[in-house]
C-alpha cells in the first residue's frame, strides 16, 4: 500500500478506525479480543502516543489517540499490532483471508466538543450493535476506566458519574453543556 502522506501531530487527537472486509470477523472469540488487548498492551509504551480510548468490535476497531511526538508512528504502531495480531491467528490456524480493505482511516480531532462526542460514539458501539445492554457490560472498551468511581474520567474532564449521565443521557452531551471543558 501506498505510503500515508499526511504526518500525525505531537499534541493533536485523532480517531483511529478500521473495518475488515465484507464477511469477516477481526474478532472470532474471546481469546482472540483478549490477543489483541495484550499485543496493545506490550507495545504501546514503544511508541509515543498517549491512548485516550479504544474499543474493538467484532468487524472493526476504534482507537482515539494523542500524539506526543510529530510523525508517522501512530502508523507503525499499527502496522505492526495487526501483523502481530494476524501472525498469531495464523498459526493457530485462523486466519486465511485478507483482513482489511486497506490503510487505517483517521479523523484530527480539534474541538472539546468533538473529543466528548467521539468518547461516547466509541464507548457505545457495542450498546448500539446489540452486543451489550449497557457499555460497562462491554469488556473490549476502556470504558469501565471512564465510569468507574475513584477513575478520573475522561482526562479529568468529568467525574465518573457525569460520565455515565453523558454516555446514557443524549441530552447531557448536548454541546451547550460542553463551556466548562477544555482541552490541552
Amino acid at each position: 500500500m501506498p505510503y500515508r502522506k499526511n504526518a500525525f501531530f505531537a499534541g493533536q487527537f485523532y480517531h483511529l478506525f478500521n473495518r475488515v472486509v465484507k464477511g469477516n470477523l477481526l474478532f472470532t472469540s474471546w481469546d482472540d479480543y483478549s490477543m489483541f488487548l495484550n499485543l496493545i498492551r506490550k507495545r504501546i509504551s514503544n511508541y509515543p502516543f498517549e491512548m485516550v480510548c479504544y474499543c474493538l468490535m467484532p468487524t472493526h476497531y476504534h482507537f482515539f489517540v494523542k500524539i506526543l511526538q510529530t510523525g508517522h508512528s501512530i502508523s507503525k504502531f499499527i502496522s505492526v499490532l495487526l501483523n502481530a495480531y494476524v501472525r498469531r491467528l495464523q498459526i493457530r490456524g485462523n486466519a486465511s483471508v485478507r483482513f482489511f480493505p486497506g490503510r487505517f482511516k483517521h479523523v484530527h480531532v480539534e474541538r472539546t466538543e468533538q473529543f466528548l462526542h467521539l468518547i461516547r460514539y466509541i464507548h457505545l458501539n457495542p450498546v448500539k450493535a446489540g452486543l451489550v445492554r449497557h457499555p460497562m457490560d462491554w469488556p473490549y472498551s476502556n470504558y469501565r476506566e471512564f465510569a468507574t468511581p475513584g477513575s478520573k474520567g475522561p482526562r479529568g474532564l468529568l467525574t465518573p458519574e457525569e460520565y455515565e449521565d453523558f454516555v446514557m443521557d443524549p441530552a447531557v452531551g448536548d454541546p451547550k453543556n460542553f463551556n466548562r471543558f477544555k482541552l490541552d
